[in-house]
């Protein structure tokens, strides 16, 4: 066999394996969300100190809105509330997926907002631009404070909360629409 013909056997070779790894890393990670997706329903509640608080004794900011967050909370039987960062790389991950899920799948009665925490106002609206963010996006002016006091440690997180300002689920983590539809029923449930 020439050594051009086993180079590019060893290339064909190469990018086979390494597809296949990515596959098998891709079915991983799609079967762990479905499992968090199908698992809401049968755990009991979390310890998530965040829920059962009320999210309305915070003050919001509106950076790509004028509507007042508490009035979204008020008229929406679900809302979801995003944490996000633009520095963190799941943050990056999960927002073409949130974007889609607002344009296209979001229910009537539940609304989509995205809370900008721990980030510059630079970072944050270069952020939003480059992810073109359809989504109503907020801050505050002391994240730090609301962090703390919920105990709010990993970003993204996402809050799903009713109506009346309750804070009653809470994902830690990259979120999936199938958790994201999961979430939302179980708010509608209780």
């Amino acid at each position: 066999m020439s050594k051009q013909l086993k180079v590019l056997v060893g290339i064909v070779l190469f990018g086979l394996i390494s597809f296949s790894i990515y596959q098998v890393i891709t079915f991983s990670s799609e079967l762990l969300k479905d499992e968090a997706a199908n698992d809401i329903k049968q755990k009991p509640p979390t310890n998530n100190h965040a829920e059962g608080q009320l999210i309305t004794k915070y003050s919001f900011n509106g950076v790509t809105t004028d509507e007042s967050f508490d009035n979204i909370i008020k008229n929406n039987e679900v809302t979801v509330v995003n944490l996000f960062a633009s520095w963190c790389n799941p943050c990056r991950n999960e927002t073409p997926d949130l974007n889609e899920f607002y344009l296209k799948d979001l229910p009537d009665d539940v609304e989509l907002v995205g809370l900008n925490v721990q980030d510059s106002g630079k970072a944050r609206d270069a952020f939003i631009e480059e992810f073109d963010v359809q989504y109503p996006i907020y801050n505050m002016e002391n994240d730090k404070d609301f962090m703390v006091d919920l105990r709010l440690t990993i970003i993204p997180t996402t809050l799903f909360i009713n109506s009346d300002g309750e804070i009653v689920k809470t994902y830690v983590g990259e979120i999936s629409k199938k958790t994201l539809d999961s979430y939302i029923q179980y708010v509608r449930d209780e």
